[in-house]
């Protein structure tokens, strides 16, 4: 179990602070989960627009910070997180770079 973290009766962990859901999240959150119940075969092969949008990601990032960074079931944290979007970056640089210099 992380420092700041507690077990619910059910066992379920869960964090000692509490963020709010945005609402457009949470209707997110609520038409997903409805889908889901309402079809359990269903597929859901497009969940990529919705996982970027700006509310989603703004809030996935406050809880990452609340959770002080520490790595998830990948292993990332946010410095490795940095490190990958720092090389990301110098990448597409250098490939600009390479491009004008032809």
């Amino acid at each position: 179990m992380v420092e700041g973290e507690r077990t619910s009766g059910a066992g379920h962990r869960k964090l000692a602070m509490s963020l709010s859901i945005p609402e457009s999240v949470q209707k997110l959150q609520t038409a997903l989960h409805a889908k889901a119940k309402e079809s359990p075969s269903y597929r859901f092969y497009a969940l990529y627009d919705k996982v970027y949008r700006p509310d989603v990601l703004r809030h996935a990032y406050a809880c990452c910070k609340a959770n002080k960074g520490a790595a998830g079931v990948d292993g990332q944290d946010f410095r490795g997180h940095r490190e990958v979007r720092a090389g990301q970056v110098a990448g597409r640089t250098d490939a600009r770079a390479e491009r004008e210099d032809i």
